[in-house]
Order: C-alpha cells, then structure tokens, then sequence
C-alpha cells in the first residue's frame, strides 16, 4: 500500500504537467498551417522545402518527390495549402486555387516532345509509341494527359522525378519524353546526347497553383507565396504570382 501511495503523488503530478503541455502545445497546433508542395523540378524536394520553408515561415512546408508520396500524405493528413500543378489541383474538391504562378505573364506554358538524334513530330506518334513522362497526376490520369496533349492513346512509361526521363532515352527505352519547354534546357546542361525538340501545338498546360483548404485560414500564407523571390520563382518555373 505504501508503494502504491507514493506513486500516486507522483502520477498526479505527471498527469498536471502534461495538462499544461497540453494546454501551451494546443493552441501552436491548431494555429500552425500546413503546405505541401509536390512540383517535378531538377530541384531536390528537400532543397525546395528548405528555401519555401525560409520564405514562408507562416506554415511547415513539407516537399514530395514523388506524386504516390504525396496522395498517401493527401489522405492522410490534409494540409491547409498546396503549392502543384493546376491539373492536379483540379482534381481536388477540397481545395481552391487562390494564386496563379505565371511567366511572361501567361499562367500557361508550352509542352514538347525530345528525342535524342531525330526529330519526333505529334504526327510521327502510334499507339505502339513509348514516351517518357513525369507521373505527377497518378497512372489514370496522366495517361489522360497525355492523350490530350498528343490527340492519341500511346504507350506511357511514367518515370517518378524529372531526371528519370534520361536514362529512357540514353537507353533507348522511350522514342521519346514530354516535357515543359523551359525543363529541355536542363537535360542539355547534364547529357552530351543530341537532342531534337518538336513543338506540341496548342498544348498550354498550367505552370503552377497555390491552392487552399476551404475553410482554412491563412492569408500570411497567401501573401508569403506571392513574395517569393526570384531565386525560388525560378525553382517554380514561373516569374511571379498574382
């Protein structure tokens, strides 16, 4: 009896000091905003996170890599923001976009289709054709894309980060990729190979969102993003935000 009389003492006093933790943490917690960030960039996720999370202290910013780590979190624990791609954005219910990323003053850019020592035109493409493309909308969906971009169904060999296209066509594995017209300029600065860049016409797909929770607060987070400077605008693939 008397061991047990001296824990309790010792419980009650536990048991106080983790109602005042309680007390002092709640109020951090449900002030704290959260933001994802899921962007296919030559930029690492944990740089990107490092230089979002220096320039917009008012969340905790937390960068994916790949689209299937960032849908799992999605579920898992939904964030207050999302910093993506507008086609994914839209694929969202919950989340609105409330500032546009834009470059030269369009919110859109220009895809293309590179090969590697020839030219691959729209017209060239089969349904028995093998192109690379960054996964960043699940397997359905950027299947989809792509048969929007190309006005056919071809074969897709989805790769999980922007520098996983290389090897498809150092390889041979691909006829060829597609991607952003700004991102060709980064595949020429890390590989001899020879590039060929054909022009997609009328694809326009949109750069990048802000989008936010309904219901969420969060206007510091909205005006921090619309302050990024031109270093992680860059990183963004855009100029500015409106």
């Amino acid at each position: 009896m008397s061991l047990l009389t001296n824990w309790f003492p010792s419980l009650r006093s536990l048991a106080g000091h983790l109602a005042v933790l309680v007390l002092f943490l709640g109020p951090l917690s449900a002030s704290a905003q959260k933001l994802y960030v899921f962007f296919p960039s030559e930029v690492k996720p944990i740089v990107m996170q490092e230089k979002l999370g220096a320039q917009c202290s008012e969340a905790t910013v937390t960068a994916f890599a790949r689209y299937n780590d960032f849908a799992m979190m999605l579920r898992a624990t939904p964030p207050d923001f999302i910093i993506a791609k507008p086609d994914l954005v839209a694929q969202l219910p919950d989340f609105s976009v409330v500032a546009n990323g834009l470059n030269n003053g369009k919110k859109t850019e220009k895809y293309v289709i590179m090969g590697v020592d020839a030219q691959v035109k729209k017209s060239d493409i089969t349904p028995e054709t093998v192109l690379g493309l960054v996964d960043f909308l699940g397997r359905r969906k950027t299947i989809s894309f792509a048969r929007d971009l190309l006005g056919i169904e071809t074969r897709i060999s989805r790769v999980a980060k922007l520098e996983d296209l290389l090897p498809l066509l150092t390889f041979k594995q691909a006829k060829a990729v597609i991607l952003a017209e700004r991102e060709v300029q980064y595949f020429k600065q890390i590989s001899n190979l020879k590039f060929v860049v054909s022009s997609i016409p009328d694809a326009d797909v949109g750069i990048v969102v802000l989008a936010q929770k309904k219901g969420a607060d969060g206007d510091a987070v909205i005006k921090a993003v619309k302050s990024f400077d031109a270093e992680l605008n860059a990183i963004l693939g855009v100029q500015k935000w409106n």
